[in-house]
This record gives C-alpha cells, sequence and structure tokens, in this order.
C-alpha cells in the first residue's frame, strides 16, 4: 500500500521508517496539503495530515480525483476536515482520539503552578541578576477551585492530577461518565464561571463553542481567573482575554493554541515579520505563558501517534478498513 505523509511524517521519518511493516511505501512530504500542494499526491491511497492541513469540499474533491481512498488526521480533533465533504467522495476518514492524554494533562499542572508561582517573571528576574522577592509571590493551588470544561479522556486524566492539589475540581461536559464522578463534580457552565478560580479547556471546537471564552464570558468569571488553553484557537477570542489580562480581570494565561497559528507553527520570525499585534502582546507579558502547540509533544504520544496511523494503514490494506473511523 502506498501512503503519502504531509508535514507529519517529515518531521518522524525516523519513528515511522523504524516500525512501519514491509508492505507499506510512505513518502514524507515537509509541507502542509492545500490546493497548491495536492498534485504532490502521486499514486497514493492514503493520505495523512496534521491539524494545519484543512479540508474543504475543494480539497476533498480533488482528493477523490487523485485516487485517494482513505484521509488520516494525525490529531484527535477534526474540525479542520469537512468529514462531510470528504465521505460523500466516497473516502473513509479517521482521527487518533487517544495518543497519549497523559501528556497534555501533564502539561497542564506543569504550566498551572509556573503561572501560579510566577516563574516567567522569576526565570526573567535569574536571567537579568535581579534576584527580588518584589512581584513574584505567588498562590497555592490547594487554596484553589479549577473548573475543567470537556470530560473526555484528556479532561479525565487533567481532573485525576488536580483532585490531588486543588480545594475542588468541577468538570463540564455534555456527556457525563461514571469514572469522572469519582475525581470531579459535574457542573454547569455559569457555575464554573462563578466559582472558579483556575478554568480549563479541554474540549473539542465546533459551532457552538467557537469564542466560548469571549468579551461576554469573561464578564462572568471570577475575579483573578486563571484561563489555560491546551486545545483549540479558536475556544478563545484572545483581544477580549488580552484585555481581561489588563484590566485585572484575568490573572494569567497558559495557552498552546492560537487561532490562525498555521502562520506561525513551524516558522521562524525576524524582528518585525510577525505581524500579528494581538499575539504579539500576549507573549510578551508576564503573566501569560505560550508553547508552539507543544503540549501533545512527547516520545510516548509521537510513538503512539506513528503505531496509530501504521496499524489504519495496515487494516485498510488487508480489511478495507480503519480503526477510528469518522
Amino acid at each position: 500500500m502506498k501512503a503519502v505523509s504531509f508535514d507529519f511524517g517529515e518531521k518522524y521519518k525516523k519513528e515511522f521508517e523504524k516500525l512501519k511493516k514491509e508492505e507499506i511505501e510512505l513518502r514524507y512530504l515537509p509541507f502542509h496539503l492545500n490546493k497548491d500542494t495536492i498534485d504532490k499526491i502521486k499514486e497514493e491511497e492514503v493520505v495523512v495530515i496534521t491539524t494545519a492541513s484543512k479540508i474543504n469540499k475543494e480539497l476533498a474533491e480533488g482528493l477523490k480525483e487523485k485516487g485517494v481512498r482513505v484521509l488520516l488526521t494525525t490529531s484527535a480533533g477534526y474540525e479542520h476536515i469537512d468529514v462531510k465533504a470528504v465521505k460523500e467522495q466516497g473516502i473513509l476518514v479517521g482521527n487518533i482520539p487517544s495518543y497519549s492524554p497523559s501528556a497534555i494533562s501533564e502539561y497542564v499542572l506543569m504550566t498551572l503552578l509556573m503561572s501560579l508561582r510566577k516563574m516567567k517573571t522569576q526565570m526573567k528576574n535569574i536571567q537579568n541578576k535581579r534576584f527580588l522577592l518584589e512581584g513574584v509571590r505567588g498562590r497555592e493551588l490547594g487554596e484553589l477551585a479549577a473548573g475543567v470544561i470537556g470530560g473526555g479522556r484528556i479532561g479525565f486524566e487533567t481532573c485525576k492530577l488536580l483532585k490531588a492539589f486543588t480545594k475542588k475540581v468541577y468538570v463540564h461536559d455534555p456527556y457525563p461518565r461514571k469514572e469522572m464522578k469519582t475525581v470531579a463534580e459535574y457542573a454547569g457552565l455559569e457555575e464554573i464561571y462563578k466559582n472558579c478560580d483556575i478554568i480549563i479547556l479541554h474540549c473539542s471546537l465546533n459551532e457552538g463553542n467557537y469564542h466560548m471564552i469571549d468579551k461576554d464570558s469573561i464578564l462572568r468569571l471570577k475575579k483573578g481567573v486563571l484561563q489555560i488553553n491546551p486545545s483549540r484557537g479558536g475556544l478563545m477570542d484572545y483581544k477580549a482575554v488580552l484585555e481581561g489580562l489588563k484590566d485585572g480581570k484575568i490573572s494569567g494565561l497558559v495557552f498552546d493554541v492560537y487561532e490562525g497559528e498555521e502562520n506561525i507553527i513551524g516558522k521562524s520570525f525576524q524582528e518585525g515579520e510577525l505581524k500579528d499585534p494581538i499575539f504579539l502582546d500576549l507573549i510578551e507579558r508576564e503573566d501569560v505563558i505560550y508553547t508552539n502547540h507543544t503540549a501533545f509533544y512527547t516520545d510516548k504520544a509521537i510513538r503512539n501517534m506513528v503505531k496509530s496511523i501504521l496499524t489504519d494503514i495496515v487494516l485498510f490494506t488487508k480489511e478495507g478498513r480503519i480503526e477510528n473511523p469518522l
């Protein structure tokens, strides 16, 4: 079976080559799939993409014309794919619902503690040989209530960690899970907004929750809330969040994702080249921690992603199906 990987495979060629089976012929391309690069598909029936590749109806039709039969994304979320349009072309679509939930949960705990203890300011002070206490007094997690929006696999792992540290853990999800009730209390969004000192987004992006953290919802948050978004950039109106930071409604922000990040991730900018004033203002602030979509990025996560992609290619080759169809 011939397959081609856009963007993802080139970075992890060593892992693919180590784990792939003899029957798989996999080609690696170092760029995203779009209308300008679709012609790079040759005779491959399986195409692998990341969230940076936006698949609309036009591209779905182009994939069909190229003879593609399977489209796989290396992510759990799939809002970057018009799944209906792809399936209408007779193409199977698959994701990776769980490559390492603990990787993102551990990231949340790490950056949460860093924010509460003002580590960005402390590290900057030390680099500048300013060994002062001014401006670095922190807060203790045991005195705070945390709210997790999204109670799936990752949300569950985060709630398990937070239960050991925080005063109270709330979770909001339209589909309650029995095991979640052992580590968190289900609550409505408004209750979380009102009572939680920390709010963590662990939900996928859809039309119903686009910019769920916006000017109006920020007004309803508890004063001094810490916001953490390792999920999808579109969940937050970052302009409104910036204003919330400036007026003190929000005490800190951790974000690993940003709306329009495909124009940023994987690139290096010289002074003055990056033209997004909101993003630049955010990352310069000492009450903000930004990472470039690396919350998932561990040895285990990459290994499991590669294994899942290869498993789907073999399954399709032998049985005409994939493990996690959408």
